[in-house]
């Protein structure tokens, strides 16, 4: 929930994004004010196989967007060295996840290059999942 003039006063919901328009909002809303998480959940989505964004195309989209959100997040002033610790994992585990559509979809160097921006982001988490075998990652 936001007033609407905080959201106009900051452009309102990004069109260079597809998928993450919400947190590309929270984001610019972020760099004029606080922001914060309620405890409630007020939205429910359903989820099931046969919906149209259940594709690598449309993963594909998602995780690249939500790539561009982790970056400008990062930007933000006076996040606290564990908040960018975590941005920088979810970011190399994100590009592990684009990595692995396209070797899905046989474009393996593109794969390749995908899995070299995810270690050299953030070697650590990306190890540390591929050796515990997490679910998350990949």
């Amino acid at each position: 929930m936001y007033r609407r003039v905080n959201c106009e006063a900051v452009g309102g919901y990004p069109k260079d994004l597809v998928f993450a328009q919400d947190y590309g909002l929270w984001i610019r809303l972020a760099q004029t004010g606080k922001i914060a998480n309620l405890p409630h959940k007020l939205v429910s989505i359903r989820d099931h196989e046969a919906r149209l964004t259940n594709s690598p195309a449309s993963y594909l989209n998602q995780s690249l967007d939500s790539i561009t959100c982790f970056k400008r997040a990062r930007k933000l002033p006076n996040l606290e060295a564990k908040t960018l610790r975590l941005n920088r994992c979810a970011e190399a585990l994100e590009k592990g996840r684009v990595a692995k559509i396209y070797a899905q979809i046989g474009k393996w160097g593109t794969a390749l290059g995908w899995s070299f921006r995810a270690i050299f982001c953030d070697p650590v988490s990306v190890i540390k999942k591929i050796i515990f075998r997490n679910s998350n990652f990949y």
